[in-house]
């Protein structure tokens, strides 16, 4: 993040958004230069700057539209609004009909609670919700490929687990899978 230009967040967003290298390796790990990303926990914005600058179009969907408003700000300071359409949208409130090529997403992971348990089941991301198999069903009816983005704290010997689910959830398109866990 650009603080010394301008760049603006609120206190839960000080500690929850992704450092810009990490965003950058993300994005580029991620590019789809003619295709269509969706960050659906988009937050301040931290990791749609740079995707916009590996993609065509990036959907950025928060259900805090404060947070939203953040991220516009964001986004005018690193100079890729163009890029980026932003929805105030509950991702767990059912399949928004949306398409894209790849789901980037950091889902809520208890805002700064997470901080202070020793480890963190991917399993139960998103509990209130349906956890990490709900992030993960509604991700791939909305595309083919998915980066989930998990706490540093996550449980590491639950990754097998979480790759054996996410292989098993199929997505409409028959588009080959690949799934990689970078580390």
């Amino acid at each position: 993040m650009r603080f010394d230009a301008g760049t603006l967040l609120d206190h839960e967003s000080f500690y929850s958004v992704c450092p810009e290298v990490l965003e950058k390796h993300i994005a580029d790990r991620c590019r789809f230069p003619n295709g269509v990303t969706v960050d659906p926990f988009c937050g301040t914005g931290g990791n749609i700057n740079q995707l916009a600058k590996t993609c065509r179009k990036v959907l950025a969907m928060d259900i805090d539209g404060t947070k939203l408003e953040l991220a516009r700000h964001i986004v005018g300071v690193y100079g890729c609004a163009k890029n980026i359409e932003f929805r105030k949208n509950d991702f767990f409130g059912g399949p928004s009909g949306q398409r894209a090529n790849i789901v980037v997403t950091s889902p809520p992971w208890g805002g700064l609670e997470y901080l202070r348990q020793d480890s963190y089941s991917p399993l139960v991301l998103g509990e209130a919700y349906g956890g990490g198999e709900a992030i993960a069903r509604i991700a791939r009816s909305m595309a083919p490929k998915l980066t989930l983005h998990l706490p540093r704290t996550v449980d590491k010997s639950e990754y097998d687990d979480l790759c054996t689910y996410l292989y098993s959830v199929r997505s409409d398109r028959q588009e080959a899978m690949f799934y990689s866990v970078e580390i």
